[in-house]
């Protein structure tokens, strides 16, 4: 695990990064990335004021990786796992409609690009909330079948990882969403094989 000291030096070179290039699109998701962690260690450590702060910080950040490149459901989707984790469940519903649609055209327009299971997360994880917050079941069913897909393109545990650790978070937002459990627990026997 990073120390804190590792994080800092991370955003301070990707800071200079993104003063060199204002819409560095990999710097921004960078920042996002790193704040994003050091919310999550301060989530583990009870600091939950402090844990609020950096995933604002992330979250802010995302968005900024989001205008720089609007294809991208990676920023996306964090932008409204973020959102939702903040209890904004209104503004992450939209963010989750858009990243549901770029993800789409990014799946149509992809073809075997080996990293397209990315786009299959962000999609699955869209419909899911859409399905919760809409409760439609069949929109729940399609989740499920998708997460099977991005499972099966998954080449390990590493991604399987970072997928897990964004549902995670999820899963302590106020707001529940329908069929989480299930997810987690089918990345889980995915990461045990």
């Amino acid at each position: 695990a990073l120390r804190n000291a590792d994080y800092d030096q991370a955003v301070t070179h990707l800071k200079r990064a993104t003063d060199l290039h204002p819409n560095y699109e990999d710097a921004l998701a960078g920042l996002g990335a790193a704040y994003r962690r050091m919310g999550d260690k301060e989530r583990d450590a009870q600091h939950d004021a402090k844990a609020r702060e950096y995933y604002e910080q992330s979250r802010d950040y995302y968005k900024q990786a989001q205008l720089a490149d609007p294809s991208s459901s990676y920023a996306l989707g964090n932008v409204a796992s973020l959102s939702w984790f903040l209890g904004e469940k209104n503004a992450a519903n939209g963010y989750f409609t858009l990243a549901e649609a770029v993800a789409k055209v990014r799946i149509m327009n992809a073809g075997r690009s080996p990293e397209i299971y990315w786009d299959y997360y962000d999609l699955a994880l869209a419909q899911l909330v859409t399905g919760t917050v809409t409760k439609d079941e069949a929109t729940k069913d399609e989740a499920i079948k998708t997460y099977h897909t991005a499972i099966q393109l998954t080449p390990g545990a590493v991604q399987l990882n970072s997928v897990l650790n964004n549902l995670y978070l999820l899963q302590k937002a106020r707001d529940g969403i329908d069929r989480l459990g299930k997810v987690i627990s089918l990345l889980e026997a995915a990461k045990a094989k």
